[in-house]
């Protein structure tokens, strides 16, 4: 009975050493998870407000494009304006030399 116990004693000290090393393990692969879940949230942190700048910037890039395009349009049609009154004017004065050319041909007819 004494030689059952000493065994039983050994495989109850081997079983707790087994257990020991699992627990370290555990403990071991806790810290490492908990390292790997720090790591996770600041990279997922720095993505946030890296999108956050992006976005940022895309706004400002898109602001700058729409200022830029009415700019040009105003010119432009500042540009079609000047050039519409241009016409207009011209138009008057063929109307003008047409008037005094018919006004001269009645003249000459007479």
């Amino acid at each position: 009975e004494e030689e059952w116990d000493k065994e039983e004693l050994g495989d109850s000290k081997s079983k707790t050493r087994v257990i020991e090393q699992e627990n370290e393990t555990l403990k071991r692969n806790l810290l490492k998870a908990e390292i790997l879940q720090k790591r996770a949230e600041e990279v997922a942190k720095s993505l946030k407000e890296n999108r956050g700048k992006i976005l940022r910037g895309l706004n400002t890039q898109t602001e700058i494009a729409l200022a830029q395009f009415t700019r040009d349009f105003e010119y432009m049609k500042k540009q079609l304006e000047t050039k519409d009154e241009a016409i207009r004017i011209q138009e008057k004065k063929i109307k003008s030399l047409l008037e005094a050319n018919c006004t001269l041909r009645n003249g000459l007819q007479r």
